[in-house]
């Protein structure tokens, strides 16, 4: 990281895209690694069996919640955009990834949500009636 920062400055924002227990066991490390950045989540984070709040899952206490798009805010001075994409997979879970794109260099920043997309949407999403509904109110 070190080489990141002399070259292009100090860390100023850490984003945990995800509600994924993965993401959360590292991120709060990380974010106390740099206490100056500011420290995002996605809006939706939950513990199991217990849904405990962030203090209790490792997070430092200056966590935000990432907004849900950056229209018609300036968060990220005009270089970055995002949207957090939630979805209810069943009972007592839930993911939520963050797509960002990076204007100046045109390139698209996403974590999980990224697998290969036919015409034809995965069996998974297909196979219960409730995630029919979801795709096909999502894709008007």
């Amino acid at each position: 990281m070190q080489g990141l920062i002399d070259k292009f400055g100090p860390v100023r924002d850490i984003i945990d895209p995800s509600t994924a227990v993965e993401h959360k066991v590292n991120a709060g490390p990380f974010a106390r690694a740099y206490p100056k950045a500011n420290f995002y989540v996605t809006d939706r984070q939950y513990a199991f069996p217990l849904n405990l709040p962030n203090s209790f899952l490792g997070l430092p206490s200056w966590t935000k919640p990432l907004p849900g798009t950056s229209m018609g805010n300036d968060m990220w001075g005009g270089e970055l955009e995002h949207e957090v994409l939630t979805v209810k997979p069943g009972i007592g879970s839930m993911f939520q990834d963050v797509a960002l794109y990076h204007k100046p260099s045109e390139t698209m920043l996403i974590c999980d949500a990224v697998f290969a997309v036919t015409q034809e949407p995965p069996r998974i999403l297909t196979e219960e009636e409730e995630y029919t509904r979801a795709l096909l109110f999502h894709a008007r």
